[in-house]
């Protein structure tokens, strides 16, 4: 991955993708997509998810939303650091140092960035016309800053496997859910699940 530090452009690797980040939105052309012009029941739907994007999970659920009708697809993939680069990071994992971003924060992020394309292009091949976000590392204020930039009919969170998942842990589905009205789906990996 290359990076123009000036304005955010980025290449992922040996796939042809690039993309462009505006305050954390990355927007890739989706050359699998079916164009459904002159379509104006699009429903639009939130992903969130980070180890488990691109999982069989949650690729049958989306083939399940494109199977009831148009819909567009919203990625988000929290930047999380690295609980052993938090400790290196002498138990801080701040976003912003006095200095600007911290290591264990830049590395996550490019971690994110990475999650995010593979996803992008996972979704894609499914036919689903996506685009996608990097967000904050605590998924409900990723949530919310989705919502600010957009309207969305549903939200899915895709989460690890029960017995290992922090977010399901923390009851990350029903805080978005009572939060923010909005049906939530949780699509939770299954047991074995590998990143």
């Amino acid at each position: 991955m290359t990076a123009d530090r000036a304005n955010r452009s980025y290449r992922i690797g040996n796939t042809g993708l690039t993309g462009h980040i505006t305050y954390g939105r990355v927007r890739f052309p989706n050359p699998f997509s079916k164009d459904s012009a002159g379509e104006n029941a699009m429903r639009q739907i939130l992903v969130v998810a980070n180890q488990t994007l691109g999982g069989e999970r949650l690729k049958e659920v989306v083939r399940e939303r494109i199977g009831q009708g148009p819909c567009t697809f919203t990625l988000v993939v929290p930047v999380v650091p690295d609980a052993a680069d938090a400790i290196a990071d002498f138990g801080v994992a701040a976003e912003m140092g006095p200095g600007g971003p911290s290591t264990t924060y830049e590395s996550a992020r490019i971690q994110a960035v990475h999650r995010l394309s593979a996803g992008l292009q996972a979704l894609s091949e499914l036919g689903a016309s996506v685009d996608g976000d990097i967000g904050a590392q605590d998924p409900v204020k990723a949530v919310g800053h989705s919502l600010a930039a957009g309207t969305y009919e549903e939200i899915i969170v895709s989460t690890l496997p029960k017995t290992v998942s922090r977010w399901l842990h923390q009851d990350i589905p029903h805080r978005i859910q009572r939060k923010f009205k909005i049906p939530v789906t949780t699509v939770t990996a299954r047991e074995g699940f590998t990143t």
